[in-house]
């Protein structure tokens, strides 16, 4: 395997109509996948992805990540990525509904490293209420819709587009982008 991507829907071939894969299907597809080095992985909609099951995958390798709408990603998902997956450059974790903020550990107030990310993305998450992230390689970030983003800081030399768009909570006070080199 060098990538997956998975939307755990099937298709009922007498009805002709998509439904939800059981949580125990997922969980025997993501136990499927501990004998393999990873490089993409793009999860929709998958309630059996948690850090427990994620930490079992082999990661080292990956480069692009797409969760969304896994209702199971929380804060400590962003931090296991930035420690365990250096050559990570993709980075989306939309409609994460448990996470509340991407930066350094418990300690938001120091930003979360990632040496070489190109692309973050957290868009529509709705107790997400900061992001402190710091990476050298950083060209755009996504972070719209979230009604509870409250502060917002960007440290990038290559930052080049940043859509924040409708995230009424964030202030210009709250808001902090930084060229550091």
């Amino acid at each position: 395997f060098k990538a997956l991507k998975f939307n755990p829907t099937l298709l009922d071939k007498e009805k002709k109509t998509y439904g939800p894969v059981s949580i125990e299907s997922q969980k025997v597809l993501l136990n499927g996948l501990i004998p393999y080095d990873l490089h993409e992985l793009t999860l929709n909609n998958c309630q059996a992805l948690t850090l427990p099951t994620l930490k079992t995958l082999r990661l080292q390798d990956l480069t692009h990540v797409s969760f969304t709408g896994c209702i199971n990603v929380d804060s400590k998902m962003p931090t296991y990525f930035s420690e365990q997956c250096l050559g990570l450059i993709h980075l989306d974790l939309s409609r994460s509904p448990k996470l509340t903020y991407v930066a350094g550990g418990t300690l938001t107030s120091s930003p979360l490293l990632f040496p070489n990310l190109k692309k973050l993305v957290v868009n529509q998450c709705s107790q997400l209420n900061q992001i402190n992230i710091q990476g050298d390689e950083l060209l755009t970030l996504e972070a719209q819709e979230n009604p509870n983003l409250m502060a917002l800081k960007v440290q990038s030399p290559t930052l080049k587009t940043v859509d924040i768009s409708n995230n009424p909570k964030l202030t210009d006070k709250t808001l902090e982008i930084e060229e550091t080199a």
